[in-house]
Order: C-alpha cells, then sequence, then structure tokens
C-alpha cells in the first residue's frame, strides 16, 4: 500500500510538471498570438492539473489507479 501510494504521488509529480511547462508555453504564446484564445486554454490546463491532482490523490487513498476523467484544454482521458 506504501508503494502504491508513493508512485502515485511520483505521478502527480510528474502529470504537475508537465501541465506546468504546458502553461508556461501558452503563457507565452498569449502574448505572441490572439490572447482570449490562450487564455481559455492555460485556463484548461490549469483545470486538468486540479483534476488530475484529485484524481491520483483518490487513487493512492483507495489502491485504485483507473479513473476516467478528461484532462482541461489538451484533450487527454485519463
Amino acid at each position: 500500500m506504501v508503494m502504491v501510494t508513493l508512485v502515485a504521488m511520483m505521478m502527480v509529480i510528474a502529470a504537475v510538471e508537465v501541465e506546468a511547462l504546458v502553461a508556461w508555453v501558452l503563457v507565452v504564446s498569449m502574448v505572441a498570438w490572439d490572447a482570449w484564445f490562450s487564455v481559455l486554454l492555460v485556463m484548461g490546463v490549469m483545470a486538468g492539473v486540479v483534476v488530475e491532482s484529485i484524481v491520483a490523490a483518490v487513487g493512492a487513498g483507495e489502491g485504485v489507479g483507473c479513473v476516467i476523467g478528461f484532462d482541461g484544454g489538451d484533450g487527454v482521458v485519463l
């Protein structure tokens, strides 16, 4: 159970790092092109981070890692 929790925590950290990188790229692009569209994409990515964190926390707490959800603006289904 401890290993499942540690693996889930590592997955959350990795997911947040990837999503933060995507969000940073979108923020930079917001200055260069189509500000409103980029704002919506950034909001979607941030919502995806929250969803991923909750899903991983629930999975770690109950030992279940397979939860179906939708990840913000990038269209990746968990």
